[in-house]
């Protein structure tokens, strides 16, 4: 009777062991570390993959910035430590820290089709000033923006001949 139970047992038990060893695999800490990580490291393709179609369009402006840059990144990316997660339904919460760093970061994730992505938005980024896509390409670009800015309104108040 034993070796009967035993054979009636075993495929539960191999699933269930197939679901826990899955469970940790689609969770937003999950998500946000392989997305970070991955675009800490400019590697946009991966980056990709846990991201909102949103997210997608500023992981392409990212890359096509890095790409023009012409100064060589020497500068060594710490690894990203994911510190919390919240879920709330469809929503997600991670704080984040880069490894090292006190200081603390927050990305949103979206559950979509089953898959836990992140969900980064224009309005994200400027309501941020120290944001995940704070990089030296950015900075220079601000910079020649502001310059653009003040030459323009040194050349209106300018008084003429």
């Amino acid at each position: 009777m034993k070796n009967s139970s035993q054979k009636i047992l075993f495929p539960f038990i191999i699933t269930a062991l197939i679901l826990v060893g899955c469970s940790g695999s689609n969770t937003p800490k999950k998500a946000a570390s392989e997305f970070l990580n991955a675009f800490n490291e400019k590697d946009y393709e991966e980056a990709r993959k846990y991201a909102t179609p949103e997210t997608i369009k500023l992981v392409d402006l990212m890359e096509s910035l890095s790409k023009m840059s012409t100064t060589i990144d020497s500068v060594k990316h710490n690894k990203i430590e994911v510190l919390d997660e919240k879920i709330d339904g469809e929503t997600a919460t991670v704080t984040f820290r880069e490894e090292g760093s006190e200081e603390t970061e927050e990305l949103t994730l979206k559950k979509i089709d089953g898959k836990w992505l992140v969900h980064i938005t224009k309005a994200d980024i400027s309501a941020k000033e120290n944001s995940v896509f704070n990089t030296e390409e950015e900075g220079l670009m601000m910079e020649s923006e502001e310059t653009i800015e003040i030459n323009a309104d040194s050349t209106e108040s300018a008084p003429s001949n």
